[in-house]
């Protein structure tokens, strides 16, 4: 069992779309030697994963605009914080799709049509939303980016997360994710205040960036289609429904559902939060904003391969968790504007690593077949979360205003840490107990 799992890695790692038993046939058609064929996999694993954190940067890209782009949207359609909030909620949906869609995508089209797919809702979303479409038809908008932005998230995660070494190949992808979500605030920053043109601007250029993106991942992947896949190392993906077997695929999608709510409600919040609550001028908020994903990308990256070398397992999640929440407090009680701003970055520091080392967790837990259906479910419910949360935040914030925002995200992470000392102390078995046993 243990020699089959090693030689499942090692064909994951050299990125060979066909088993063992066809190697005289792969050394024909490629015309050399075994030597040759096994350099010419690892050059092209090397440019798949090379594409899918670019691809990561995008869905950063995306992500990390919502927030950057609130005050805009809301001075441009004359909107309240509760009717903004459905620009927030519109990802959601699409990520919800995504769920369902993605393996059949895999199975049909292989991962040249979830290239495809993911990086071409990219580019029409961006190019529509920056020609100032009406309010309702944005939030349309934002419904088909969050369908690329899901079918590329599970993709990716599910892809890396399997490969050996895997903490620290997706830190490195969450932190190209981390990346792309701190230069939007800096670039709304740069484009909307210094200077001074519209947010659909930024919009276009993101647009152009998404074109990039269909161009690389799609010659990346071109050879990684429907045949591929049904004959690969783990054949055809389950369905989602077959995932929903396992108890890991509800135990990490409701922690990443959790996480999701504190991460995006931070980072679409944040930013007027510092303005309404703090005072900052909209330069400064957008500068802190990035701030925290820059902690964010850090954090996921240093403790990533931190992760990958010791076998933390719990500790990990329990900790990050612990001095994330520490973290918050100590935001809560600066006004200094230096100290808001280490404050920021702190959180965002230890709140990033949680979500890839729930990923690498469920990669660890199930069969290789159900993985995408799990990690997308995964990533539909941590949408989810990440859609729901702020919009539970702006519907507060038009009662009590956005200081709820501290408040809300001190009482779910407070949540978190104690439901995990719950199940400590009952002693159930977790997923994260369970991947201890299975490295």
């Amino acid at each position: 069992m243990e020699a089959s799992s090693t030689a499942d890695e090692q064909t994951a790692l050299l990125g060979e779309d066909r088993p063992c038993r066809h190697r005289e046939e792969r050394q024909e058609r490629a015309g050399g030697s075994d030597e040759q064929v096994t350099k010419d996999n690892r050059l092209s694993t090397t440019c798949r994963i090379a594409a899918a954190y670019y691809s990561f940067v995008v869905v950063g890209a995306w992500d990390g605009s919502y927030g950057s782009l609130v005050v805009y949207l809301r001075e441009s359609y004359s909107l309240s914080y509760f009717s903004v909030s459905f620009a927030l909620l519109a990802p959601v949906v699409g990520y919800t799709i995504s769920a369902f869609l993605t393996s059949t995508i895999h199975n049909r089209l292989g991962y040249r049509g979830i290239a495809l797919i993911a990086s071409g809702c990219h580019c029409i979303a961006a190019f529509s939303a920056g020609q100032n479409p009406p309010y309702p038809l944005l939030v349309v908008i934002f419904m088909l980016a969050g369908l690329g932005n899901g079918i590329a998230d599970a993709s990716w995660n599910s892809w890396i997360g399997s490969m050996p070494r895997g903490n620290g190949l997706m830190g490195l992808l969450h932190g190209f994710y981390g990346i792309g979500a701190a230069c939007s605030p800096s670039l709304a920053a740069v484009l909307l205040e210094h200077a001074g043109l519209k947010w659909t601007m930024f919009y276009r250029l993101l647009g152009i960036v998404s074109l990039l993106e269909l161009f690389v991942v799609s010659m990346a992947f071109w050879g990684a289609d429907s045949k591929a896949a049904k004959s690969g190392a783990g054949g055809q993906h389950a369905s989602i429904f077959q995932a929903f077997g396992y108890p890991s695929t509800w135990i990490i999608s409701v922690f990443v559902f959790l996480y999701a709510a504190i991460e995006i409600s931070l980072a679409d919040w944040i930013s007027s939060y510092l303005i309404d609550v703090r005072g900052f001028d909209r330069p400064t908020g957008n500068s802190l904003t990035a701030g925290y994903w820059i902690g964010l990308t850090l954090g996921r990256v240093v403790v990533g391969f931190l992760a990958s070398r010791v076998n933390w397992g719990k500790a990990t999640v329990m900790g990050c968790s612990i001095l994330c929440y520490s973290a918050c407090f100590f935001f809560a009680l600066v006004s200094d504007t230096g100290l808001c701003a280490i404050g920021i970055a702190m959180i965002g520091f230890f709140l990033g690593p949680l979500f890839p080392e729930a990923v690498v967790m469920q990669a660890r837990l199930l069969p290789k077949q159900t993985q995408l259906a799990a990690i997308g479910f995964a990533v539909a419910f941590g949408s989810a979360g990440g859609s729901v949360g702020p919009f539970l935040v702006g519907i507060a914030a038009d009662q009590r205003g956005i200081v709820v925002l501290q408040w809300f995200v001190l009482g779910m992470l407070g949540g978190c840490v104690l439901g995990e000392n719950r199940r400590k102390k009952e002693g159930t078995t977790t997923a994260w107990a369970a991947s201890r046993s299975r490295t």
